[in-house]
């Protein structure tokens, strides 16, 4: 009898679909309508890379705990500034999104009826 190995990190972050990651960077910012294009330029990042880009080599970043320690006011304000354009962090706050869930497990701007 074989054991099935867990998934590696690069094989859990890609099967992020592009409607979760969105959802993930939209709670980070506190704007529940944002399109891609606006979390582009949120983040410094392309929207290919948020579209479809992989989990890459980069060690972790900080994001993971971000998306559950920090507020809204405190992720946008200070912590974005220091991270635009830096895909581990990115990375790592829609994991940490998905892992964890938002920091007061209330999610009122995502209604399971949208699929948000």
């Amino acid at each position: 009898m074989t054991s099935r190995k867990p998934p590696t990190a690069a094989e859990s972050f890609s099967k992020f679909s592009l409607d979760e990651r969105l959802r993930a960077l939209r709670y980070y910012f506190g704007q529940p309508d944002a399109d891609v294009h606006a979390l582009a330029s949120l983040t410094g990042l392309a929207a290919e890379d948020i579209s479809n880009r992989q989990n890459g080599s980069e060690p972790l970043g900080d994001g993971f705990s971000a998306i559950r320690t920090c507020s809204l006011e405190w992720r946008r304000d200070t912590l974005t500034p220091s991270y635009l354009g830096d895909w581990p962090y990115w990375r790592d706050a829609i994991h940490g999104f998905w892992a964890t869930g938002s920091l007061d497990r209330v999610e009122p701007r995502y209604p399971a009826a949208l699929g948000r």
